[in-house]
């Protein structure tokens, strides 16, 4: 079976918008841990998650942007909700595919910057998808919630650091200890090759890479680095 890689994205994301979180996802994924370790299971080809994290470094309301014009105007125009931005709409890149299909009937695009994603996007069969409102939140929470000092907030909301570590581990408490990129490690490990590091960083050690069970696979350009982790194996080659 080879799913369509955007179903599978609107499937999986439809746990974590249930619970409004992205640690409520990671449930989902026992399905996955089930059926590899099945006897009979066996994956015919390989596949990779590739995450990219900017901290911080990307504005996603100013990457994707609503093309409708109604809608365009009530975001960027004069009175609208950012029109700080100054966004030209003649100069976004449209995506076709999400013309009406987005579920609020508006069409949107990429930034003027992005016209190679775009044709990719637009591309038939195209390998490209977008996961949009994603975010930190515990939960759902209106202005009135949050004026009034009532809803479950992520731990220190306002500072830059905590919600880039948040974004990498999102726990279920306010002391990550695991990373999700870890933890879904975790739960599929026993379906990778052993020949194969199941999770590997070019970044250095992070929470994003820290499991349980699994450790992150530390790399430069040219060679495997000495870690510290928070576990008996701390310091070692890894």
């Amino acid at each position: 079976m080879r799913p369509d890689r955007r179903k599978f994205i609107r499937q999986t994301l439809a746990t974590a918008l249930g619970g409004a979180s992205l640690y409520s996802a990671l449930g989902g994924l026992q399905v996955l841990q089930a059926a590899s370790l099945q006897p009979n299971y066996v994956f015919t080809d390989y596949k990779a998650l590739v995450c990219v994290f900017l901290y911080g470094g990307n504005d996603g309301f100013n990457t994707v942007a609503p093309y409708t014009q109604a809608a365009f105007n009530s975001f960027y125009g004069s009175g609208g909700v950012r029109p700080q931005l100054a966004l030209n709409r003649a100069q976004l890149h449209p995506l076709t595919d999400l013309s009406g299909s987005s579920g609020d009937g508006i069409q949107y695009a990429l930034h003027a910057q992005m016209p190679e994603l775009a044709a990719l996007f637009n591309q038939a069969g195209s390998p490209l998808a977008i996961m949009a409102n994603t975010g930190t939140l515990v939960g759902p929470v209106t202005q009135n919630q949050y004026l009034n000092s009532n809803p479950a907030l992520p731990p220190q909301l306002y500072s830059h650091s905590d919600q880039s570590a948040y974004w990498q581990s999102s726990p279920p408490t306010n002391s990550p200890v695991t990373g999700w990129g870890g933890r879904i490690c975790d739960l599929v490990a026993s379906a990778n090759p052993p020949n194969i590091p199941i999770l590997t960083s070019f970044s250095g050690e992070d929470a994003f890479i820290r499991g349980e069970n699994v450790n992150g696979y530390i790399m430069n350009a040219s060679q495997a680095l000495t870690v510290d982790l928070p576990y008996d194996d701390r310091g070692q080659l890894r």
